[in-house]
């Protein structure tokens, strides 16, 4: 859903500004990068489709998340690595892990 955010609520020149304005390196660069991450990556998680990759491409966009934007704010919500951290810990999880028996056909997990 972030992804989607990211493209079509707040646009990607929308997004871009929002990096700059959080400090984010390159955010023309990052910006599209991330919004492709968390569209394509929970797309795939959904299906349980190349599920490693996408954890671990997930994982890596939150600890970067985490290190840039959320552990100046403290630990807790609304802003804080409280939620923030649990989604790294699903998607490394889930990067270890593998999808499971319910994923769609795609070969070995």
């Amino acid at each position: 859903m972030h992804g989607i955010q990211k493209f079509f609520t707040y646009t990607l020149p929308g997004t871009t500004q929002a990096f700059t304005q959080m400090g984010v390196p390159l955010p023309g660069i990052s910006a599209p990068l991330v919004a492709g991450v968390e569209l394509i990556g929970g797309l795939l998680l959904i299906a349980g489709v190349l599920t490693r990759w996408a954890g671990a491409a997930l994982a890596v966009n939150m600890l970067v998340a985490i290190a840039l934007v959320h552990l100046k704010a403290g630990f807790f919500n609304p802003n804080g690595v409280e939620f923030p951290l649990v989604l790294l810990a699903a998607a490394a999880a889930l990067a270890v892990a593998g999808p499971g028996r319910y994923r769609l056909p795609a070969g070995p997990a």
